[in-house]
């Protein structure tokens, strides 16, 4: 196990159930930079879900604050990702947390989950990945972070 999935298990262990619904932070992780150091790692598992909890509770924490080499891990993690589930856990607290969408780039968002469902459909791609890329594509349109008639 790496160092930010041993303080995974140390926070869990202690963590309030309020605090475990909520999910950790980058801090309860072992610090940004610590995350930093693993996030292309940790974006590329079954963590990517959790990756992206803990830099949405970041934001918050630290408003104004910019976590680039974290949030690009996550989107080579949403772009490639390890699964169906994480997908769609990570697009969950991304349609949650405004400012990580925002560092996410929601256009290129927009631009990766329709790559995904037109994958599924010309069956290039796991059809799995297709309903959480469809539900991420609307919720960025509801929104108005993303425009699907012209490509977001």
């Amino acid at each position: 196990m790496s160092a930010v999935e041993h303080a995974l298990a140390a926070w869990s262990r202690t963590a309030t159930d309020t605090q475990l619904e909520n999910g950790p932070s980058l801090d309860d992780l072992g610090g940004p930079a610590a995350v930093a150091a693993e996030a292309a790692h940790l974006a590329g598992g079954p963590l990517l879900g959790i990756l992206a909890t803990a830099t949405a509770h970041s934001f918050t924490i630290h408003p104004g604050r910019t976590f680039t080499p974290i949030t690009q891990a996550l989107q080579h993690g949403l772009a490639h990702p390890h699964s169906a589930w994480t997908l769609a856990e990570a697009l969950d607290t991304l349609c949650n947390h405004a400012a990580l969408l925002q560092a996410m780039e929601p256009k290129h968002l927009g631009r990766l989950l329709a790559g995904h469902a037109e994958a599924a459909l010309r069956a290039q791609a796991s059809p799995h990945l297709a309903r959480p890329a469809l539900a991420g594509l609307l919720h960025l349109a509801i929104t108005g972070r993303c425009n699907p008639t012209s490509s977001c």
